[in-house]
């Protein structure tokens, strides 16, 4: 114990003082200091002590110390100094701007963006919408913007995941992955077709394709069909020799996502792309055909060179393929040159069955990547 400082009632306040009985003679002296006061060697019996480490206040009697009191403070008297969004100029208010300010550990409702380094939730599924029950009061849905390079939404553990869109009770299955060893998926015994396994030792998609789990290859191919489609006995048209003229395109089945076709012009996305077409000519001698640039009339592919006899009844094609990479959403067209000019020269009807529609240019696209 040092620093001891004692004030009497009757002499004033003293400086420090040793802690030694013989020092303190009134007993009405109050004491100061930090840490428990020594029984023996410091002050007289009806002393009073105040431990400033713990504000705990003792008397002596008998010749001992003893506490009598802890010295409190009202919290609304102790100045604050307001620093960030806290505003209030004493504590006790500061702690209750704090209590209504704070987001509870049970659940609460932040405004505004809440940015995280890491996100973890520590359950089984957890909802995105604003509690709402139906149609009108639910949530936007959630939002994943790119990680990585493919935009995915990655399940880091998990062994059997599902992701599901729709109402529930009718939601539609996008995919179920199985997770784990090759080993383990071989364990298995049983696959689903609908189940696409992932063995993480090898990093290799698998599928089962009825009778084993095969390593799965690359996506699927996409594949649209356009067409000169007309109603039954309806001829080709006419032709004028000299120069390229348009072909019709009226048609479209197949993927429609990658390619659009309006007004005998199609459109396609960015990609790499495999033609196959066959253009007819018919009693036009010489005639080849091509698909060439919307915008420009340059070439993309030229078709071969084909022969149809004008002076005796013959109708042959111009075959178009070949593959090409587009960088950019691109028009194109295909476009037929004769030697003769003929009012038939694009075309016979067959005029088969009554109400078969007659089918003349068709070009077949497929997406490659």
């Amino acid at each position: 114990m040092s620093g001891i400082k004692r004030i009497s009632f009757t002499d004033g306040f003293s400086s420090e003082v040793t802690p030694t009985t013989d020092l303190i003679t009134s007993v009405t002296s109050f004491l100061v200091g930090s840490g428990v006061p020594s029984d023996g060697a410091l002050g007289v019996n009806g002393d009073v002590y105040l431990d400033s480490a713990t504000s705990n206040l003792y008397t002596k009697s008998g010749g001992a110390w003893s506490v009598d009191s802890v010295l409190s403070v009202d919290a609304s008297n102790i100045v604050n100094t307001p620093s960030g969004t806290v505003s209030a100029t004493d504590v006790q208010a500061a702690i209750d701007e704090l209590e209504s300010e704070k987001l509870d550990k049970t659940g609460g409702t932040v405004t505004g963006n809440l940015i995280v380094d890491t996100l973890e939730v520590d359950a089984a599924s957890f909802n995105v919408n604003n509690g709402g029950s139906d149609a009108n009061s639910e949530g936007a849905g959630f939002t994943v913007d790119r990680v990585g390079t493919d935009g995915s939404v990655a399940y880091e553990t998990a062994l059997d995941s599902k992701f599901k869109v729709g109402d529930d009770g009718s939601e539609l299955e996008v995919s179920t992955v199985y997770k784990g060893t090759k080993a383990a998926i071989d364990a298995l015994g049983s696959w689903s077709s609908s189940t696409r396994y992932h063995a993480t030792d090898e990093d290799t998609n698998y599928y089962y394709d009825g009778t084993s789990v095969s390593e799965q290859g690359g996506s699927t191919l996409l594949v649209t069909h356009l067409r000169d489609e007309k109603a039954y006995g309806i001829h080709g048209g006419a032709t004028t020799s000299g120069s390229y003229a348009q072909r019709d395109l009226n048609t479209q089945d197949g993927d429609t996502t990658f390619c659009s076709l309006s007004s005998n012009d199609f459109t396609l996305d960015p990609g790499t792309y495999y033609f196959y077409g066959t253009v007819p000519a018919n009693l036009a001698s010489q005639h080849k055909a091509k698909i060439i640039y919307v915008t420009g009339g340059a070439d993309l592919i030229v078709g071969n060179n084909s022969f149809s006899n004008n002076t005796s009844p013959s109708q042959t094609n111009s075959t178009i393929s070949g593959t090409v990479t587009i960088a950019s959403s691109t028009a194109f067209r295909v476009v037929h040159q004769v030697t003769a000019s003929h009012p038939l020269g694009f075309g016979i009807a067959c005029s088969f069955g009554g109400t078969e529609e007659e089918v003349y240019t068709q070009l077949t696209i497929t997406k490659l990547a």
